[in-house]
């Protein structure tokens, strides 16, 4: 019983490379790490 996807959220190819790059740096402020991973993950759903 997962969670059903509330918002679809595709992302161009640049788009998920620019959020990696925050996430994979891992020297950020710790909200936009959060919501860089939160969209990261969406888009996974999508695919």
């Amino acid at each position: 019983m997962g969670r059903q996807i509330q918002f679809a959220v595709e992302l161009s190819s640049e788009q998920e490379q620019y959020l990696k790059g925050i996430t994979s740096k891992g020297s950020g402020k710790a909200r936009v790490m959060t919501r860089a991973r939160i969209l990261l993950l969406a888009h996974q759903k999508v695919d």
